[in-house]
């Protein structure tokens, strides 16, 4: 696994390196019972802007006890 940086899952996804976070995304809609790419709309394109991903640091029990 260490030596595997450009894994797809056969296209699905754009490559990356198994360990850790991919910054790349696309979405897609349900359109007239259809999935429709909306964002980026090319196929095979993935916005991948380190920008993507957000580190967030939270404690799970305190979190948990604001639950009411």
């Amino acid at each position: 696994l260490n030596n595997t940086t450009d894994f797809t899952a056969n296209g699905w996804m754009s490559p990356k390196d198994l360990k850790g976070f991919s910054s790349c995304f696309m979405i897609m809609q349900v359109q007239d019972a259809e999935f429709v790419r909306v964002y980026p709309e090319a196929a095979g394109e993935f916005d991948c802007d380190d920008s993507n991903i957000i580190k967030q640091t939270i404690d799970p029990a305190v979190e948990a006890e604001k639950i009411s």
